[in-house]
């Protein structure tokens, strides 16, 4: 319960479902409309109607994954978060969402239907389709090298540690792969059953490599803030031949190369035009789109295509190649997502992160046709347990049996049109909150959810904490404050108030706690009004601010247990407040994580106190364990860095971690504890 994905900015700075219910071809222009029929889907059964007008193609799974093999720290999980990765051979799809990779039939594009699916062990980032073969640029996991001369039986041949794998570039016999902080790395791939390291890393060092493409004896690697050139005409002994500067310096950087000119993107820097015909003098002609934040570029001949915010997907001319010319292209009706693209033949596949895959028929590259939009699971946000339990937002909401916490089962969904990202469970009550709304769920039978109560507090506001107390929910939203919303009769939810400090002024609330009739709650607003803040909520009707502690670290998550506040900066770490009297909240104590190794470039999303230890997520550093028994003094007991935490929830001896990319991972706790 924090600050939450619709904020893109934090996210830059930065399920699939085991039936045919989660990955289905929908053929309608507006990919995020589901129907809101409080129909829900169990595990087995085929997928309800979403939109009552449009059909659902539908092909049951020949393969089922009820569960994430236990690794050396996870004992289990759920791999299905968002869908960052896209390739294609012309006759199958790939598609990587979360830890899982979908193999796709396109033997009818606007029918495209799965065939097999593939687990691997961390997010799959970047996927390339060469021969037999396919390449997984698997987060932390390395390079995942595939056999799917068989689409229905793929089989995992080999595999290599090489970083944080961002990218990868097959030219047989030699994989180019991106490797966050250790450069380039190129590995021999002749034989796919032992693949090896022989020419890296390269670049300079800890350079954070995002994208990188190969033509010929070169190999470009996309870096925030420019473009590096290597002579790989010896893999063995590759040498840097130049480096451009680009600014503005940024991240979630791609490059394409065509006709001695590279094209490169960083996500807010514009598309940047490179005359690469000397590659030891690279030359800058041109840029474009330098107001927008651009996704990914790709291209096939004289064209050139971009993965755009806000405007879509673009079709450049670049039969003049230092002058590209648009000539047409497609809005989506979604703005606000980002993802991969890759363009095969007469189709462009474009990911939608929280939603799946759209087909482009490109025959007319001038009027791109949308055919088909295969959906996946979304970005997985939050996780809260009850009973034997665990509840998952990730736009939708997902219920996985747990009883048997090393094999998680998922028994029940229900779909919204929605981008929910917070829940929060209270007895046979679940409560989904998204940009769109407060969707009421009935979870007395959890394989089939029902809603059964919505509330659309402001539609344009952003989903953020979300607490339940005395018949009420506490709903924090950025930018209008914090929503106290009677919730006695489910069907029917009222707002009682809507809490802005200083009269009507736009209060952004991260996160809310309620415990013994006070809210406290964390405002990451401007400067003159970011900071910690209680209220009175004895009448929920007319709450009364009684103190408040300014920090000059924008605060995000909170979390109460008896006289302590535990209050998470957005850069700094851990903050310890006695509320013992409530209206003279003091700051007792700090962990700052600035001052640790890993703490350059985190981002602290949330935290959870269990049993006197504080489990606080890192994003792009893992999650944090603390011993807060003593909360005068708080002792960092472990880091673990194997996911990228953002939800987090401790219950009955363990930790369920939401992991934005990849997933649902569970730990048990005295494992992590060493006890």
């Amino acid at each position: 319960m924090i600050i939450r994905a619709k904020m893109t900015y934090i996210l830059i700075c930065i399920l699939i479902l085991t039936s045919a219910a989660m990955c289905v071809p929908i053929q309608d222009e507006k990919e995020g409309s589901r129907e809101e029929t409080g129909v829900s889907q169990a595990l087995e059964t085929s997928v309800a109607t979403r939109e009552e007008t449009k059909p659902l193609l539908a092909t049951p799974f020949p393969t089922r994954v009820e569960g994430l093999p236990p690794s050396s720290e996870h004992i289990s999980g759920w791999p299905y978060g968002s869908c960052n990765a896209v390739a294609s051979d012309g006759d199958y799809l790939y598609i990587g969402t979360g830890g899982v990779v979908l193999i796709v039939d396109l033997a009818d594009p606007s029918a495209p239907r799965e065939v097999s699916n593939i687990v691997t062990p961390d997010a799959v980032m970047k996927l390339f389709k060469a021969g037999d073969y396919l390449y997984i640029a698997n987060r932390k996991a390395g390079l995942r090298i595939v056999d799917v001369s068989d689409p229905f039986n793929p089989m995992v041949t080999g595999s290599i540690d090489a970083g944080y794998l961002r990218d990868v570039y097959v030219s047989s016999p030699f994989a180019y792969v991106a490797s966050a902080g250790q450069g380039l790395h190129i590995v021999d791939i002749s034989d796919p059953a032992n693949p090896m390291d022989v020419g890296g890393p390269q670049g300079e060092e800890g350079r954070n490599i995002w994208g990188v493409y190969v033509t010929g004896n070169l190999a470009y690697a996309a870096i925030g803030g420019g473009l590096q050139i290597f002579d790989v005409g010896d893999p063995y002994h590759p040498a840097m031949l130049s480096q451009i500067s680009i600014q503005p310096r940024d991240n979630l950087c791609s490059v394409y190369v065509q006709n001695n000119h590279a094209f490169h993107i960083c996500a807010h820097s514009g598309l940047h035009v490179i005359d690469v015909s000397n590659p030891s003098n690279p030359v800058e002609v041109n840029d474009l789109y330098t107001s927008n934040w651009i996704w990914d570029v790709d291209g096939v001949g004289d064209y050139l295509y971009v993965h755009i915010f806000g405007l879509g997907l673009r079709v450049l001319d670049i039969s003049e190649p230092s002058n590209p010319v648009e000539i047409g292209g497609h809005v989506y009706e979604s703005d606000h997502d980002y993802g991969d693209m890759h363009v095969f033949g007469n189709f462009a596949y474009v990911t939608h992160t929280y939603k799946g895959v759209r087909i482009f028929d490109m025959g007319d590259p001038s009027n791109p046709e949308r055919v088909a939009f295969f959906e996946t699971s979304g970005t997985l946000y939050d996780v809260q347990v009850s009973g034997t339990y665990a509840y998952v937002a990730n736009g939708d909401l997902h219920v996985l049996d747990i009883s048997n916490p090393t094999k998680p089962v998922l028994v029940g969904s229900i779909f919204t049109s929605d981008d929910a990202t917070s829940v929060y469970v209270h007895g046979n009550i679940a409560y989904l909150s998204g940009s769109g709304g407060l969707h009421i769920i009935d979870v007395t039978t959890p394989s089939s959810p029902v809603k059964v109560g919505f509330l659309d507090p402001l539609s344009d506001t952003d989903s953020m904490g979300i607490h339940f107390y005395k018949d009420h929910i506490y709903l924090a939203r950025e930018p209008h404050g914090l929503f106290i919303i009677d919730v006695s009769d489910p069907s029917s939810p009222q707002i009682v108030r809507n809490y802005r400090r200083e009269n009507n002024y736009e209060t952004s609330v991260a996160d809310v706690f309620v415990l013994n009739d006070y809210a406290y709650f964390t405002a990451p607003g401007d400067e003159a009004h970011i900071g910690f803040y209680v209220l009175d909520v004895g009448n929920p009707s007319n709450p009364k601010e009684i103190s408040s502690v300014a920090m000059s670290d924008p605060p995000t998550s909170v979390h109460v247990v008896e006289n302590h506040a535990y209050v998470t900066g957005f850069r700094s770490g851990l903050h310890v407040f006695d509320i013992t009297d409530p209206s003279t909240p003091i700051e007792v104590s700090t962990f700052d994580i600035r001052n640790m190794d890993y703490g350059a470039g985190a981002q602290v999303d949330e935290v959870y106190i269990y049993e006197g230890y504080a489990f606080m997520t890192l994003r792009g550093s893992g999650f944090l364990i603390l011993d807060v028994k003593d909360p005068l003094n708080p002792v960092e007991v472990d880091r673990i860095d194997s996911t990228e935490g953002f939800g987090i929830y401790a219950y009955s001896g363990y930790l369920y971690v939401a992991d934005l990319d990849y997933g649902l991972r569970i730990f048990d706790i005295e494992q992590l504890l060493g006890e």
